[in-house]
């Protein structure tokens, strides 16, 4: 069974023709037009304000890419330093330092001349005050000291057999830069006039076998008891003989004297003791002649080098 839709049509007056009811109502139309119109211009409202939205949320998008950019190149560079550039200034040249050659000296040469005292009876050897000084000091030395010796007095047979100038005469090999001879109480009871003969002749001759060196007169050791009156001349020829050639007399006392636990059994020789106390004090006796003879022998030296000027 077929339905059919009865529509209510009107005759169109000028036409004849019918229409149907929405056709033949012109306000309706009007109406139904202006619905569509505003849902199209919704519609298009709507694609635009979605497109705005999708642009600007594409600008913001690379507006925060290129913020986060500049901020990670801002955190990466480096801060310029602010303060006062430093001006440039070429540093002075610096000279080198020049180190001088040290040239190590040569032990002095000593050669000492006395009595038995100055050799060390009674004492072991290397404990007479000339070694211990030489220990001290660093002497080459050379002793050649006689038990019983003097400038006049004779030695001991079994030991040089002779005097001071007897012994300076076999000193003649030797090259030594400071000699030492000693006054001697071997000598008591001598001439004076004749003791002063010897004791020139001696030094004289020192001095002329050797004219470089430093000769120094020594006064003479006496013990722990009173010292004599004869002890007193004999210092004196020594220091005359030392006038006259141009040597030097060292008078260092008596450091024996009033200290008899410093003397032998023999009350003549002081002990290994009393040896060191007289080393004390004839080193400081000799103090600026010492010092004078290792000066000279440097000199000599260096004039004596090759290639010295």
């Amino acid at each position: 069974m077929k339905h059919f839709r009865l529509e209510s049509r009107h005759r169109n007056p000028r036409s004849g023709h019918r229409a149907t009811a929405a056709d033949a109502d012109p306000i309706g139309q009007r109406r139904r037009r202006g619905r569509l119109t505003a849902a199209l211009s919704i519609i298009a409202i709507g694609a635009i304000s979605a497109c705005v939205v999708t642009y600007n949320l594409s600008i913001s998008t690379q507006l925060s890419a290129a913020e986060g950019s500049s901020a990670a190149s801002l955190r990466a560079a480096p801060v310029p330093a602010t303060s006062t550039p430093t001006p440039n200034v070429t540093p002075p040249a610096i000279a080198p330092t020049v180190v001088p050659t040290v040239v190590p000296t040569a032990p002095l040469q000593v050669l000492t001349i006395g009595d038995s005292v100055m050799k060390g009876f009674g004492v072991q050897a290397g404990e007479a005050w000339p070694q211990l000084i030489s220990q001290q000091d660093g002497w080459s030395l050379t002793t050649l000291a006689c038990n019983g010796a003097g400038f006049l007095a004779i030695g001991n047979p079994n030991d040089c057999d002779s005097n001071f100038s007897s012994i300076v005469q076999a000193a003649g090999s030797l090259h030594p830069a400071l000699v030492v001879i000693e006054g001697s109480s071997n000598d008591f009871g001598m001439s004076n006039s004749s003791l002063l003969e010897s004791t020139v002749r001696a030094v004289s001759a020192l001095h002329a076998e050797f004219p470089q060196a430093k000769i120094v007169g020594l006064s003479a050791v006496w013990g722990d008891t009173t010292v004599p009156d004869e002890i007193a001349e004999i210092d004196s020829q020594v220091q005359q003989a030392m006038t006259q050639v141009g040597g030097t007399y060292v008078d260092f006392g008596q450091p024996l004297s009033g200290h008899p636990e410093l003397m032998q059994s023999d009350d003549v020789h002081p002990t290994a003791a009393g040896q060191q106390v007289l080393a004390a004090a004839i080193k400081d006796a000799l103090g600026s002649t010492e010092q004078a003879a290792k000066d000279a022998a440097n000199q000599a030296a260096g004039s004596a080098s090759p290639g010295h000027p």
